[in-house]
């Protein structure tokens, strides 16, 4: 779990059988609309890290999987909208 820079939302993640990320209204403690990612089941989430530079209506963090594997992610306040921008792997790792 990890929390936004203005502490008023909370980015989690589940179980590894559920394969969900969320992002939490924590003033209501709801998950925002639209606000869940169903996660590729070979994606699994290890930490999450918030971009301490993200001010205004974006949140933008990376998710930390097993063998380097990583996804940037974006939750925009405004269009309540989360997207994800998932790199190729590269093989060398």
């Amino acid at each position: 779990m990890a929390f936004s820079n203005d502490g008023k939302y909370l980015i989690a993640a589940s179980v590894a059988e559920e394969n969900v990320l969320v992002v939490f209204d924590v003033a209501s403690g709801l998950v925002c609309e639209n606000g869940t990612a169903i996660l590729d089941p070979t994606d699994s989430i290890n930490k999450i890290v918030v971009n301490p530079n993200t001010e205004g209506s974006e949140i933008n963090f990376i998710t930390v999987g097993q063998k380097g594997s990583f996804i940037i992610w974006q939750y925009d306040v405004d269009t309540q909208q989360i997207l994800n921008l998932k790199p190729e792997k590269n093989q060398d790792l």
